[in-house]
């Protein structure tokens, strides 16, 4: 009778696996949250309780035409804005970690 035996690398490689694997589980449950908020915000009412969860509804379009129209287009201007202070703050972040790594 024979035994066989995985090489080392092989073992290494197989070790790998597992935490990878258990990795890519957690990102995908932490994941289907923020699917529903986005499939959740195209959906009507009804549609919102009737229909699977994360398939994307027939609204999403007209509520993105409503926003954009808000109030003379301020929701555009909100997130303009938004965006000017997140990558503001990660340039600051950024110049500053570079400053002191050096």
């Amino acid at each position: 009778m024979t035994t066989i035996t995985a090489t080392p690398a092989r073992a290494r490689s197989q070790a790998k696996i597992i935490p990878t694997i258990v990795l890519v589980i957690e990102a995908i449950y932490c994941l289907i949250p923020v699917a529903w908020v986005f499939t959740a915000s195209s959906k009507t009412r009804f549609q919102l309780f009737s229909t699977f969860s994360l398939i994307p509804g027939t609204g999403f379009l007209d509520y993105l035409r409503n926003l954009s129209s808000y109030d003379g287009g301020v929701f555009l201007h909100w997130t303009l804005n938004s965006l000017i202070y997140a990558s503001g703050g990660a340039l600051i972040s950024t110049i500053v970690s570079a400053a002191g790594m050096a």
